[in-house]
């Protein structure tokens, strides 16, 4: 199996796309925290879910759509409606290196709201065609068909 990970080109994307961001790497935690030091704002990028496509019975293969999170910490008010703005502008329609499909917006939601800090988290996925092989001890298992 090939592990067809993005987080690295939905960081250097980010980081590039959207010259709002202080702080831009991949997320260590996946729920708000209240220590949170770095500067902002912020997005922090990382694997929320993986979902199985349907197997081919003709070469043993499988789609994988994965959904990314990613969180956005700012402060309320513009600077937060700007910095979402820039996530959607950069992602959205946007085919990441290693996929045929294109990045789609799943939805949004307020994660946490305290003192001047909006964490907003956005879910984004894509689908990876053939990211799953069937194998056996390593090789790649033998697939017949009869007619």
């Amino acid at each position: 199996m090939q592990d067809y990970d993005i987080t690295p080109a939905m960081i250097a994307r980010i980081a590039e796309q959207c010259p709002g961001f202080r702080n831009v790497e991949e997320a260590w935690f996946s729920q708000p925290i209240d220590d949170y030091d770095q500067d902002t704002p912020s997005a922090l990028i990382y694997i929320a879910e993986d979902a199985g496509g349907t197997p081919s019975e003709l070469n043993g293969r499988q789609s994988v759509t994965t959904t990314y999170g990613v969180f956005i910490i700012a402060e309320r008010g513009d600077t937060f409606r700007a910095q979402r703005q820039e996530v959607r502008d950069a992602l959205y329609g946007w085919q990441p290196p290693g996929t045929t499909g294109v990045m789609t917006y799943r939805g949004g939601e307020m994660a946490d709201n305290r003192g001047r800090y909006v964490w907003w988290r956005e879910f984004w996925t894509v689908e990876t065609p053939h990211a799953l092989q069937a194998t056996r001890g390593g090789t790649t298992r033998p697939r017949t068909m009869t007619v």
